[in-house]
């Protein structure tokens, strides 16, 4: 990787998850969810502990993409597509950060499936819409905040 603002942005993606464990990591209960199965309802639980290997994923991945391309008997490669290499760089530690993110909330609203990962999820058109006066925003237990009207 030869961008500055790239290995800065690509480090500071992959610290922010750690930093988010270190936060939190003292509220969080002994089992937490860590998988989540296609309708979005928790398909298997974890220690706390587990945490720990998603939120180090991302300084080892960061460390990988920064010297991967010295190890790589075609450098030339790297140089030709380093645009597309740095770009998948930092989607991978956005995806690891978001994934962490999203853990640590699924924790912290208790376990109940929540629609943000559920398909469509918070990427859906009408996650954000109040479903009705009164309810969670963010949380209302609707697959579609559309279906309560």
């Amino acid at each position: 990787m030869k961008s500055k603002k790239c290995i800065v942005f690509l480090w500071v993606l992959a610290i922010l998850p750690l930093i988010l464990t270190a936060a939190v990591y003292s509220r969080l209960p002994e089992q937490i969810p860590m998988q989540w199965g296609i309708d979005g309802e928790i398909s298997r639980y974890g220690g706390k502990g587990e945490i720990w290997m998603i939120a180090g994923l991302g300084p080892f991945l960061a460390l990988l993409f920064q010297f991967l391309p010295s190890l790589d008997p075609k450098k030339r490669s790297y140089e030709q597509f380093q645009i597309y290499y740095e770009a998948f760089a930092l989607v991978t530690e956005a995806f690891f950060a978001v994934v962490t993110g999203l853990i640590l909330a699924e924790t912290r609203n208790g376990f109940h499936g929540t629609r943000s990962l559920r398909p469509g999820g918070a990427f859906d058109p009408f996650y954000w819409v109040h479903p009705r006066k009164g309810e969670n925003q963010l949380f209302s237990g609707h697959p579609y905040p559309l279906d309560a009207f």
